[in-house]
């Protein structure tokens, strides 16, 4: 207690308190978030569409030769070689990005809105 001498004596001073919350938060450490690249395989078919040689054989009468009689047979001595061809696919795989994650840590929004309310 105090007197004051432009006060009253009858007057009495004292310091007035009360309860103010704080309410803060803080940062701990709750989960371990790992991030790990996993290969996936699969099976793909494709369908390609390929080419080939084949032989073919045409006859015709000669325009000299009679009707009747059947065309005259030619021998040779050497056997005729012809070489067929036929496109074969190639399967050949090549490693190339097709997508790119981007991860980022952000505040977690209630505890945001927490923060902000108590202020």
């Amino acid at each position: 207690m105090t007197t004051d001498p432009t006060r009253p004596a009858s007057a009495v001073e004292t310091v007035r308190a009360e309860e103010r919350a704080q309410i803060t938060t803080a940062w701990v450490a709750t989960q371990r978030v790992t991030f790990q690249r996993r290969i996936v395989t699969e099976t793909r078919q494709v369908e390609v569409t390929v080419r080939r040689e084949e032989l073919v054989v045409h006859r015709s009468a000669l325009p000299d030769a009679p009707p009747e009689q059947p065309p005259a047979q030619v021998t040779s001595q050497q056997p005729l070689v012809i070489v067929l061809r036929e496109q074969v696919p190639v399967v050949q795989l090549a490693v190339r990005p097709y997508e790119r994650v981007t991860a980022v840590v952000k505040q977690d929004q209630r505890a945001a809105d927490a923060q902000h309310r108590a202020a």
